[in-house]
C-alpha cells in the first residue's frame, strides 16, 4: 500500500513547479548566462534587489536576474508551503517581462507586446504594485497604437493555452489550501493494469465506430488527373548530372513502368529525385534542398541552375528548376504543384522503410503531415521541414562563428573563447571597443573611424551571426506543434479517413505473402497516444496485443512498413493522386522470397499504376523482369553504365540487350580465341535461363553449380525435333572450340577466324530464337513455349 504523502500534490507545490516550466523557458529561448547566475548565487533576496536597481545593467541581465529570483522563491514557498512567498515569486516574474518590455534595443515591438501579455495574465489575482501595473497598461496601449502584434511564443516559448494554464496553477497556488487533493491509488497487481497495446487495440475499436458515425466529410479534392503518366523525365546540372540527360518511358508508344539498374553510387536516385522534384516540387520528401545534411540538389560539377522537366501521357510538359530566393535559401520555381501530384509524397524511399516502425508514434504520425492537404489546392508539408533547415543553417552559422571569433580574436590579440559566446561576446565588444559607453554614443563619437575595416566587419558579422544562431536555435528547440490538437485539426480529420482501411488491408497483404505469426489481424490508429500520433498494434489469434517491434522480425517489420505505404498511396489515387509510385532501392534490406511475394503482390493490386523502380542486385533485376512479364505489366529497362563526376550519368539503350552486346561487337574484329571464349559464355547464359524458364531437368550437382557441360546435353535433348534443331546441331559441330578456348591448350593457338565467327554468329541465331527483341522475354514453359508477346516460339 502507498502511503498517502505518495499520492498528494500541494497547489503550493504545483504553482512550483509552474514557475519551473516558465523559468526553463525563458532560458530556452533566450538563454540564462552563466555570469547571471553566479551574480545570484549564495547572496540574499535583499543583494538581488540592490543589484537589480544598477541603471546600468542590461534588460536581458536584469531579466535573467529577476527570472532567477523568482525560480528561489518558488522553490522556497514549496518547502515552506508558504503563498506570501509563491507570490514574491509570481512578482517577481511579472517584473521580468515588464523589463523585456523596456528593452527596445534587444526586442521587437511585437516581442515586446507579446511579454506585456503575458505579465497581464500572469498578474491576474495577484497583488502587484500599483505603478507595475500602471506601466504594463500603459505600455500595451503605445505598443497597440504602433501596430505591434503580441507574439507569445518569442518570449516564453509557450502556446496561449499552456499559458493560461500555467496562470491558473499560479493562482491556485496563492489561494488554495495547502493539503492538496488525495488521488486515487493505481491498481497493485500489475495484471490488473491494461497493457499499451491493449489501449490502442480498445482505441482502434473506438475510432472505427466514431469514423463511421462521423458527419464530417471529406475535402474535395481534383480528380481530373488520376489517369496522367510519365512519359520522359530531362534533367541537367540536377544532382549527379551535370550535363543534359533523358530518359523515356514509353514501351509501343504508351506510358510504361520501368525497372532503372545500375551499380550503386551511379546515379539511380538523381533520376527519381527528378522525377519527384519536377512534379511535386521537393527532394526526398523535403524543401531543404541546400542542407549540408542531406543529397544536394544542384550539381556540384556545375554552374547552371539545376533543372528538371517531366513530360505526361497528356501532352503538357512541367519544368521546375530551383534559384536562390533573396534570403539566400534555394527555392523551387514554380511553386505550385499539379492537383494529380499534391495528395501523397510520389516515391518511396529506403530511409522511409528504415525508420517507420523505429520512430516514436508521435513523430511518427508527423511524417504523415505531407499526406491529405486540409486545403485541396496547396501541397502539405511536414512541420519537421522548418526544424530541419534551421538545424542546416545551424550547421553553416557555426563554421561562420568559428571563422570571424578566430579572426577577430588575432585582430584584437584576445581569446577566441571570448567571443564565441553571444553573451561574452557583446561584453568584450561593450568594455574592450566601445569602452564601456553605448554603441549610440561610440558612433556619435566617430569611434568607428579609429577601427580598421576588416575588424569592423568581423565585429559586424560576428554579431550578425550570434543573433542568426540565437533566432534558428529558437526554431530548433520550438516544438514543431505536433502536440497542438487544432492547428491540424482539420487535416487530422482526413488522415484519419483516409487510414481507416489501411489496417484490413496490411492484415489481408500479410496473410497473402505468407508468414508463421498466429496474427488474427493489424490496426493502425491514428491521433490516440497524441494528437498527430499514429500506432500500429498487432492481434492474435490468443487474443494478445502487441506492437510489431515486439513480435515481427526485422525483414517484416520492413514488409509492414512498405505495405503501410503502399496501402495509403493507394488511398491517396482514390481521392485523385496520379497512378504513379516510384520505388528507390526500397526492396534491397527485405527478405528475397518475402520481397518477391511483395511484388508479386503489388503488380496484382496495383495492374494499373505506372510503378518505377530502382535496383542494383542482377538477381533481383531478373526477377523483377520475370514478374512484370508474369502480370502482362508493359515495363521498360533502363542500365546506367556508369557516372562521372564531370560527365554525370551514362545510359544504355533502353531495353538494349546487355547479353549479346559484347558478342556482337567482337564478331569481325577480335582475335578467334577471344571470340570463342565470349560466345562459350553466351551459349551458357542461354542454357542457363532455358533450363528455368522452360523447367529442362539437369541432374543435380554438388553445390547447384553447373557449367556448360551441365547444361548443354539436356538442352540439346529439349531442342531436337524443334524449329532450332538445325542451330543446335551446328553449334554441336563447334563445342570443341569453347572447350579448348576456356582450359588451357595449345590447339586454341591454331583457331581460325572462319571457326571463331562461325560458332559465335551460331549462337547468337539461337539467342534470337529463344529471346524476344521485342518484348525483351525468353520463351516460357506451355505447350508450345513461347515469348510475351508471342513474336518468337518454338515449333514441334
Amino acid at each position: 500500500m502507498s502511503h498517502p504523502s505518495d499520492t498528494i500534490r500541494t497547489p503550493i507545490e504545483d504553482a512550483s513547479a509552474a514557475i519551473a516550466t516558465v523559468v526553463a523557458s525563458f532560458e530556452e529561448v533566450h538563454g540564462i548566462s552563466a555570469e547571471a547566475k553566479k551574480r545570484v548565487h549564495n547572496i540574499s533576496h535583499e543583494a538581488i534587489n540592490e543589484l537589480t536597481r544598477n541603471k546600468r545593467l542590461e534588460p536581458t541581465e536584469h531579466a535573467s536576474i529577476l527570472f532567477l529570483q523568482a525560480k528561489r522563491y518558488a522553490e522556497e514557498a514549496r518547502r515552506r508551503q508558504s503563498p506570501a512567498d509563491m507570490r514574491m515569486a509570481i512578482r517577481r516574474i511579472v517584473l521580468a517581462l515588464v523589463v523585456i518590455s523596456r528593452a527596445s534595443r534587444s526586442y521587437s515591438k511585437n516581442d515586446r507586446l507579446g511579454a506585456l501579455e503575458v505579465a497581464r495574465l500572469f498578474s491576474v489575482g495577484v497583488r502587484v504594485p500599483k505603478q507595475s501595473r500602471q506601466e504594463i497598461d500603459k505600455r500595451i496601449l503605445q505598443l497597440d497604437r504602433g501596430g505591434a502584434r503580441a507574439i507569445l511564443n518569442n518570449v516564453l516559448d509557450l502556446r496561449r493555452d499552456q499559458l493560461d494554464r500555467l496562470a491558473e496553477r499560479l493562482r491556485m497556488g496563492l489561494t488554495a489550501h495547502p493539503e492538496g487533493v488525495r488521488l486515487p491509488e493505481v491498481p497493485s497487481s500489475p495484471s490488473e493494469e491494461p497493457s499499451a497495446a491493449d489501449l490502442i487495440a480498445n482505441a482502434a475499436d473506438r475510432q472505427a465506430v466514431a469514423v463511421s458515425q462521423s458527419a464530417l466529410t471529406s475535402v474535395a479534392y481534383d480528380l481530373s488527373e488520376v489517369d496522367l503518366r510519365v512519359r520522359k523525365v530531362t534533367f541537367s546540372g540536377f544532382r549527379g548530372s551535370p550535363q543534359d540527360s533523358s530518359l523515356p518511358f514509353v514501351e509501343r508508344n504508351q506510358a510504361a513502368s520501368a525497372i532503372i539498374f545500375g551499380e550503386n553510387g551511379v546515379g539511380k536516385s538523381t533520376i527519381t529525385d527528378a522525377i519527384e522534384f519536377a512534379l511535386q516540387g521537393r527532394l526526398g520528401r523535403s524543401t531543404n534542398f541546400d542542407s549540408p545534411l542531406g543529397p544536394a540538389l544542384r550539381s556540384i560539377a556545375s554552374n547552371h541552375p539545376p533543372v528538371a522537366a517531366v513530360e505526361l501521357t497528356d501532352g503538357t510538359t512541367i519544368r521546375r528548376t530551383a534559384r536562390d530566393s533573396p534570403g539566400n535559401v534555394l527555392m523551387a520555381e514554380p511553386t505550385d504543384v499539379r492537383p494529380g501530384f499534391r495528395l501523397a509524397p510520389i516515391t518511396i524511399k529506403r530511409s522511409d522503410i528504415l525508420q517507420f516502425l523505429d520512430t516514436e508514434a508521435l513523430e511518427r504520425g508527423s511524417t504523415l503531415l505531407d499526406y491529405f492537404p486540409a486545403d485541396a489546392e496547396s501541397l502539405a508539408l511536414r512541420p519537421a521541414d522548418e526544424i530541419h533547415r534551421a538545424k542546416a543553417e545551424m550547421t553553416e552559422l557555426r563554421i561562420k562563428r568559428q571563422s570571424y571569433a578566430s579572426e577577430l580574436a588575432d585582430a584584437l590579440k584576445a581569446k577566441p573563447d571570448d567571443l564565441l559566446a553571444a553573451d561574452s561576446f557583446k561584453r568584450y565588444i561593450r568594455q574592450k571597443i566601445l569602452g564601456g559607453i553605448s554603441w549610440e554614443d561610440f558612433e556619435l563619437t566617430n569611434g568607428w573611424d579609429d577601427i580598421p575595416e576588416r575588424t569592423r566587419f568581423l565585429i559586424a558579422a560576428l554579431g550578425k551571426t550570434h543573433n542568426e544562431l540565437r533566432q534558428r536555435k529558437k526554431i530548433v528547440n520550438r516544438p514543431a506543434q505536433i502536440l497542438n490538437p487544432i492547428k491540424y485539426n482539420a487535416q487530422t480529420v482526413q488522415l484519419r479517413s483516409a487510414l481507416e482501411e489501411v489496417g484490413a488491408e496490411l492484415t489481408s497483404a500479410l496473410a497473402r505473402i505468407g508468414h508463421d505469426y498466429p496474427l488474427s489481424r493489424i490496426d493502425v490508429v491514428f491521433g490516440e497516444s497524441g494528437p498527430l500520433s499514429l500506432d500500429i498494434v498487432v492481434r492474435l489469434n490468443n487474443g494478445t496485443n502487441c506492437f510489431p517491434q515486439q513480435l515481427f522480425s526485422e525483414a517484416y517489420r520492413d514488409l509492414i512498413a512498405l505495405l503501410f505505404f503502399v496501402s495509403v498511396a493507394k488511398k491517396a489515387s482514390l481521392r485523385g493522386q496520379a497512378r504513379i509510385l516510384i520505388l528507390d532501392d526500397v526492396l534491397q534490406s527485405v527478405d528475397a522470397t518475402i520481397r518477391h511475394a511483395f511484388m508479386d503482390y503489388l503488380l496484382d493490386e496495383f495492374p494499373d499504376w505506372q510503378l518505377i523502380v530502382t535496383v542494383h542486385d542482377r538477381l533481383w533485376r531478373e526477377q523483377l523482369r520475370d514478374l512484370f512479364h508474369a502480370h502482362d505489366h508493359s515495363f521498360i529497362e533502363h542500365r546506367i553504365e556508369s557516372w562521372s563526376f564531370e560527365g554525370g550519368l551514362s545510359f544504355s539503350k533502353p531495353n538494349s540487350d546487355l547479353l549479346t552486346r559484347d558478342l556482337r561487337a567482337l564478331v569481325g574484329t577480335a582475335e578467334p580465341r577471344t571470340l570463342s571464349a565470349i560466345a562459350g559464355q553466351v551459349l551458357e547464359a542461354i542454357c542457363d535461363q532455358l533450363t528455368r524458364r522452360l523447367h529442362i531437368l539437369v541432374p543435380r550437382k554438388d553445390g547447384d553449380r553447373y557449367t556448360l557441360g551441365d547444361l548443354w546435353p539436356t538442352v540439346c535433348v529439349y531442342l531436337d525435333g524443334t524449329s532450332v534443331s538445325h542451330l543446335v546441331q551446328r553449334i554441336n559441330t563447334y563445342k570443341s572450340l569453347r572447350n579448348i578456348t576456356v582450359h588451357s591448350d595449345s590447339a586454341s593457338l591454331a583457331l581460325t577466324s572462319v571457326d571463331a565467327r562461325g560458332f559465335a554468329q551460331s549462337v547468337l541465331q539461337l539467342y534470337e530464337s529463344v529471346h524476344c527483341s521485342t518484348c525483351g522475354s525468353w520463351l516460357r514453359a506451355k505447350r508450345q513455349p513461347a515469348c510475351q508477346c508471342g513474336r518468337v516460339s518454338l515449333q514441334r
